[in-house]
């Protein structure tokens, strides 16, 4: 690394010295009527109003070139040793800013280059090592959240952004590996908490997460009728779809805090007020959407009414479709209508 530096040192000398050479060269060059070339130039350019001088300009920009190398150098060495953020602001002389005198601090892009090559490390680190997205919850401090004002107040931490960011690539790692090797997708575990559930849902509404896929993580496929009765799990999707589907929400980058707002109305209704949400008319299309893929979950959307009777996930998927599309009777008599 030494060498490395010195190498660098020398060429910025041959820089400096080469301009100068340049200079010293085109000071012998003349026209033909015998004026110099440079001493025109020089008193066109190279003395400014300031008292400096072009060469001058030309290292000064050459030197914080460097210095900013070695300043970004600096900031990945540091970022892949994880070193702590108060060491890497003391080296920036950065300790004991805020507002505007930080963030104007011409050192202040380097800390910011080094936040998120730490930061992007540690989601590697965790990916590589397969960590739940409930470990990394309880690693990053989360784990005593355990009210709505607790969430509203982690919302626009930098420990919640940041299981935000690792449960957004959890779920599509999970995606590719079902896809490439044939994985299968990790379904919510018993020991997920009602905190971390309301996160993972502020997760895919911010990711726009689909909906087979969310289905999948909630274990539709897997879960016995009494076993998605007893979790609820199939009332966590209602309130997702209902979410995914509020055009209020649907900015380009939807902030945690309104969409953890519209998440507390949801879960405090009644699965009854929940689906008169559902039966809205300007859902009807996307209701048709979910039971399509209802029904592709299980194998059922290529088979005639009769071998969808017959078939042994029958309870399980009528049990679904009654929460999120709409009750069979009541399909009936729309029908009919």
């Amino acid at each position: 690394m030494g060498f490395y530096y010195a190498f660098v040192v020398i060429v910025i000398i041959l820089l400096v010295n080469g301009d100068m050479f340049s200079t010293c060269v085109l000071a012998q060059v003349t026209t033909h009527s015998g004026a110099n070339i440079v001493d025109k130039r020089s008193s066109r350019v190279n003395k400014r109003s300031d008292g400096g001088s072009d060469t001058e300009e030309r290292a000064g920009n050459i030197f914080s070139k460097v210095s900013n190398f070695f300043k970004n150098n600096n900031a990945i060495r540091w970022a892949d040793a994880f070193k702590s953020d108060d060491f890497v602001k003391e080296k920036f002389k950065l300790t004991g800013l805020s507002g505007a005198t930080l963030t104007r601090h011409k050192n202040y892009k380097h800390f910011v280059k080094f936040v998120e090559i730490k930061t992007s490390n540690q989601l590697n680190a965790w990916l590589k090592a397969d960590k739940s997205t409930f470990a990394v919850w309880r690693e990053l401090g989360l784990g005593s959240i355990t009210t709505w004002d607790d969430l509203m107040n982690a919302a626009h931490t930098d420990a919640f952004k940041m299981y935000q960011r690792y449960a957004d690539s959890f779920d599509n790692n999970a995606l590719l590996d079902a896809a490439i090797k044939s994985k299968p997708i990790p379904v919510w575990s018993s020991d997920t908490s009602w905190t971390e559930r309301i996160a993972r849902m502020v997760s895919w509404k911010a990711s726009s997460k689909g909906e087979i896929h969310i289905m999948l993580m909630l274990g539709f496929d897997k879960f016995s009728l009494d076993a998605l009765e007893a979790n609820q799990n199939a009332k966590t999707y209602l309130i997702y779809w209902l979410l995914k589907h509020d055009d209020s929400l649907n900015a380009a980058q939807p902030d945690a805090k309104d969409i953890l707002k519209r998440l507390m109305e949801l879960e405090n209704l009644p699965l009854a007020d929940l689906t008169k949400l559902r039966n809205t008319p300007s859902l009807n299309e996307a209701r048709l959407e979910t039971k399509f893929l209802l029904k592709k979950l299980f194998g059922l959307h290529r088979l005639s009414s009769a071998e969808i009777a017959k078939n042994d996930n029958i309870q399980t998927y009528e049990y679904l479709y009654g929460v999120l599309v709409m009750k069979p009777k009541q399909q009936k008599i729309d029908e009919q209508v």
